[in-house]
């Protein structure tokens, strides 16, 4: 094996400009394996690097074997990451049915020409303040069914904050048919009204009755979108790297009552 090196020198930014045989502070060997055709490196910057540069690399020299200096170019190392992404899978027009006193049974099927797998589903409703348990079952020829979601849980907590859930995720099938089950599609709920009524004798309250509304709120689904994750391997901006923390330390302010926790970065990016 061949190996030439090249050399990474780092001099004061000042002299740099004014004088190009400035001697060098600092110097790094990048060694790499020759080949008879011309090649292309990548040499990372590691934390002695930055430590040892300016901010803008200004005085940043990489000279060859020879003692030539050799162009360069500095860009930003990007990385990948994986994303999923939620597909909208295709369905005929959802049927609904009674099931008991206050259930519904939702049966969705795919469309003719829809050969996607379905990887979850949501209940889509403009209704506010409500949690319902739903069970989802499927089947791939109408005959044999399986549990995909036993207590799936929708809900909106409005009322108290913006927080909610319309989706179910359904475990691994081949189903072309679905049956969503409501068993409790009815709920009852306090109003905002109160009857409050005292009974007084000379004066003093001897009796207090308080009535409060219930509201039955039925469960109002305007569609039902089914969907499949898709897994996509996309390029980030920039990628991260670990580097050592030269300084670290750490500082209790008693009366103040605050820890201080001073860390040197070194110019790291």
């Amino acid at each position: 094996m061949n190996i030439k090196h090249a050399v990474i020198l780092l001099s004061f930014a000042a002299q740099v400009h004014a004088n190009e045989d400035a001697p060098y502070r600092f110097s790094r060997d990048v060694l790499f394996e020759a080949k008879d055709s011309q090649q292309l490196l990548a040499v990372p910057l590691d934390s002695g690097v930055y430590a040892g540069s300016s901010a803008d690399f200004s005085d940043l020299r990489l000279i060859d074997h020879d003692g030539a200096e050799t162009p360069y170019t500095l860009q930003k190392i990007t990385g990948s990451k994986t994303v999923t992404n939620r597909v909208a899978v295709r369905a005929e027009k959802p049927v609904m049915a009674k099931s008991g006193q206050d259930g519904i049974v939702i049966s969705v099927k795919l469309a003719p020409d829809e050969t996607c797998r379905v990887d979850g589903l949501t209940i889509v409703t403009g209704q506010r303040d409500f949690e319902y348990q739903l069970q989802v079952q499927g089947s791939a020829d109408g005959d044999s069914w399986q549990t995909l979601a036993n207590k799936g849980l929708i809900y909106d907590y409005s009322r108290h904050m913006d927080f909610g859930n319309r989706d179910v995720e359904l475990s691994d099938n081949d189903a072309r048919q679905f049956k969503i089950t409501v068993a409790e599609a009815i709920q009852n709920q306090a109003g905002g009204a109160m009857e409050l009524t005292r009974s007084l004798q000379n004066g003093n309250e001897f009796q207090r009755e308080e009535k409060i509304d219930i509201l039955s709120q039925p469960l109002r689904i305007e569609r039902i979108e089914l969907w499949r994750n898709e897994i996509e391997t996309v390029a980030e901006a920039e990628r991260r790297f670990d580097y050592p923390i030269a300084g670290f330390e750490v500082r209790q302010d008693h009366q103040k009552q605050i820890t201080e926790i001073d860390v040197d970065a070194r110019l790291l990016p």
